[in-house]
C-alpha cells in the first residue's frame, strides 16, 4: 500500500473529524501507557481492531472498561512496504465513558473501514495520486499539502514584517525615555490649546446664528493662530527647562526639544478638529488625528529601521515631529479647502480676550478629566506591587472601552447643543438632551454586559494570573454606568455657559478621588481603587445632573424624565 494511500485514512480519521479531542500525531509520542512492541501490517492490525471491537460488545462494565482503556498501548505501530506509521489510542481512550461504550465502538468501526478501504483500492494505486491531491486540496486539509506560490509569497511577507516589527518595537524598548516623552507629549499636548478646540463648538454655531460673519471668519483664522501662540509658548518654557535645568542630561536633552517643538502642532490640530466637529466634518475631525497619525508614525519609524536609523528617543521624536506636523498641516488645507464653500470671504473680527474667557474654564475640565482617568493607577503603584498594579490597570483598560460611546456621542453632539440654545428652543434642545443620554446609556449597558460575560477570557489574553482582577471590572462598571446613565452632561453645560460649575463638579470628583485611593488603597489594595475610582465617576455624575437640573432647567439623566418635558 502506497503511503500516501494509508495517509488519506490518518488524515480522514482524525480526531477533528469525529469531535475527539487532542492531536493524534502529538499524542503518539506520549509514553504514559507505555507504547506496543508489536509492529502490525494492515491486514493483522485490521483484525486486531476487530477483536477490539468484539471486546466492546455486550455492555460491559466500569470495571471492564477500565481494564480495556489500561490495556491499550500509547500507539499502535502499522508498518507498510514503504513506511512505518504511529496511530495514537488517545482518541479511543477519549471516547471510551465511564458507562458506556458506544462511541468507542463507533470509533474502532470507522477506523477499520477506512483501512480496509485503503487496502482495497491498492490495486488501483495509480489513481491514487490524482484522488490524493483532491482531498489534499481542501481548506481542511491545508496543513498537510504543500503551499502554493502565492501561499509561499505571503508567508515570506508576513514574517518579514513581523520581524521587522518585532526588531523595531524591540530596539525602541530598549530607550525608554522615548516612550515616557512620548506620554508626556501626548498629555500635554492634549490640553496645548487651552479649551479653544472645544469652545469652537460654541462660537461657531452662536456666530453663525446672529450672522456675526466678521466674527467668524476671525475666529476660524485667529483661533488656529492664538492656538499656535498658546502652543508656542508652551513649548519655549518647556524648552527653556530643559536647557536650563541640571536634572536632564545631554543625552535627553535633544529628544526633549524635538517633543517641545510638536507642542503647538497638537494645539493647532484640536482646535482644527473643533473647527471640523462644528461643521459636521466628523471624518475630517477625528481620521487625522486617530487614524493617520498612528499609520504615518509606524511608517515612518519602520523606514529609519530599515535606513539603519538608531531605534532610541531621538529617531522616535524626530518620526514623531514629522508626523504630527504633516498631519496637521494636510488637515489645515482640507479644513480650508472646504470652508471656501461654507463661508463666504470679507472682513474679520477678533475676540481674543472672549475666547479665552470661555475656553480657559473648558480646558480646566479636560485637565480634570484625564487626571481623574489616571490618578487611580498613578496612586496605586505608589503602594502595591507590580503584579497587582498590571492586573488592575488590564481590567480597567478593558472596561474603558465603553468611554468610546461617551466620547463618540459627545464628540459630534456639542455644537448642536450650542446651536439649540442660541436659537431658543429650549423644546428641541430637550428632546436632543434626551437623544443624546438614550444613544450614551443603552449602547454602554450593552457593551459593559459584553465585556462583564466575556472578562475572564479577555483577561487571559493578557496573562492566567490576570484573571484575578475580574471581579475589579464589577466594580469599575458602576463608576462606568453612572457617567453614561448622564451622557454628555459635560458638553452640554460647557456649550450653554456652565463652564466654572462644570469645572468645580469635576474638581470635587478628582480630589474625591485622590482622597477615597490614599484612603482605602492601603487596606483594600486594587479592590480600593476600583472603589474610589467608581465613587469619584458616581460623584461626578450626580453634580453634573444637579447642574443642569438647577441652572439650566434640564433633566439630564436616562430615567425619571417627566412626562411632555
Amino acid at each position: 500500500m502506497k503511503p500516501r494511500a494509508f495517509l488519506i485514512f490518518i488524515l480522514l480519521f482524525s480526531p477533528t473529524c469525529y469531535g475527539a479531542p487532542g492531536n493524534p500525531y502529538a499524542a503518539a509520542s506520549s509514553n504514559s501507557q507505555g507504547s506496543a512492541d508489536r509492529v502490525y501490517d494492515v491486514l493483522s492490525f485490521a483484525a486486531e481492531l476487530r477483536r477490539l471491537d468484539a471486546a466492546l460488545q455486550g455492555n460491559p462494565s466500569a470495571v471492564k472498561i477500565a481494564e480495556f482503556r489500561k490495556a491499550l498501548p500509547s500507539s499502535w505501530n502499522v508498518s507498510t512496504p514503504e513506511q512505518t506509521y504511529s496511530i495514537s489510542t488517545k482518541p479511543l481512550q477519549d471516547q471510551l465513558g465511564a458507562s458506556s461504550t458506544l462511541r468507542a465502538e463507533t470509533w474502532i468501526e470507522h477506523l477499520q473501514v477506512e483501512i480496509e478501504r485503503s487496502h482495497e483500492k491498492e490495486p488501483t494505486s495509480v489513481s491514487a495520486k490524482p484522488e490524493l491531491d483532491k482531498i489534499l486540496g481542501g481548506r481542511e486539509f491545508a496543513s498537510v499539502r504543500p503551499p502554493s506560490a502565492w501561499e509561499l509569497l505571503r508567508q515570506r511577507i508576513a514574517a518579514w514584517i513581523g520581524r521587522m516589527l518585532a526588531a523595531l518595537f524591540g530596539n525602541i524598548s530598549r530607550h525608554p525615555i522615548g516612550a515616557e516623552i512620548l506620554f508626556w507629549l501626548l498629555l500635554i499636548g492634549g490640553v496645548a490649546d487651552l479649551g479653544l478646540g472645544s469652545a469652537a463648538q460654541r462660537f461657531i454655531p452662536e456666530y453663525t446664528e446672529h450672522k456675526q460673519l466678521a466674527l467668524l471668519r476671525g475666529f476660524l483664522v485667529g483661533g488656529r493662530g492664538l492656538a499656535l501662540l498658546i502652543g508656542t509658548a508652551i513649548a519655549a518654557v518647556a524648552i527653556g527647562f530643559v536647557t536650563l535645568s541640571p536634572v536632564v542630561g545631554t543625552m535627553t536633552a535633544l529628544p526633549l526639544g524635538l517633543a517641545c517643538a510638536t507642542v503647538p502642532a497638537f494645539a493647532i490640530a484640536t482646535v482644527q478638529s473643533g473647527i471640523s466637529r462644528s461643521f459636521d466634518w466628523i471624518s475630517l475631525a477625528l481620521v487625522p488625528t486617530y487614524v493617520l497619525r498612528q499609520i504615518v508614525l509606524i511608517a515612518l519609524m519602520a523606514l529609519a529601521y530599515v535606513a539603519g536609523l538608531p531605534m532610541d528617543a531621538v529617531t522616535t521624536m524626530l518620526a514623531c515631529l514629522i508626523t504630527v506636523w504633516g498631519c496637521t498641516l494636510g488637515q489645515a488645507w482640507f479644513v480650508n479647502r472646504r470652508l471656501t464653500t461654507v463661508v463666504e470671504p470679507g472682513p474679520k473680527a477678533y475676540a481674543p480676550r472672549a475666547w479665552l474667557t470661555t475656553s480657559a474654564p473648558i480646558s480646566l475640565v479636560e485637565g480634570f478629566y484625564v487626571l481623574l482617568t489616571y490618578s487611580d493607577v498613578i496612586i496605586l503603584t505608589q503602594f502595591r506591587p507590580p503584579q497587582e498594579v498590571a492586573i488592575y490597570y488590564a481590567a480597567a483598560k478593558i472596561m474603558a472601552l465603553v468611554a468610546f460611546i461617551y466620547f463618540a456621542v459627545a464628540q459630534t453632539v456639542a455644537h448642536k447643543f450650542s446651536e439649540y440654545h442660541v436659537t431658543g428652543n429650549h423644546k428641541r434642545l430637550a428632546d436632543f438632551l434626551a437623544q443624546t443620554i438614550r444613544m450614551t446609556f443603552w449602547p454602554s449597558l450593552a457593551l459593559i454586559v459584553v465585556l462583564l460575560l466575556l472578562g475572564d477570557p479577555l483577561l487571559r489574553m493578557f496573562g492566567k494570573d490576570f484573571v484575578a482582577g475580574y471581579y475589579l471590572m464589577f466594580v469599575i462598571a458602576i463608576g462606568l454606568l453612572a457617567r453614561a446613565a448622564v451622557g454628555p452632561a459635560e458638553r452640554l453645560l460647557n456649550m450653554l455657559g456652565e463652564r466654572r460649575s462644570c469645572a468645580h463638579a469635576y474638581a470635587g470628583a478628582f480630589l474625591l478621588n485622590v482622597v477615597l485611593c490614599f484612603v482605602l488603597i492601603p487596606h483594600f489594595g486594587a479592590m480600593g481603587a476600583a472603589i474610589a475610582s467608581a465613587t469619584a465617576l458616581v460623584f461626578e455624575s450626580a453634580a453634573l445632573f444637579l447642574i443642569a437640573k438647577i441652572h439650566l432647567g434640564l433633566h439630564c439623566l436616562i430615567f425619571g424624565r417627566p412626562k411632555g418635558s
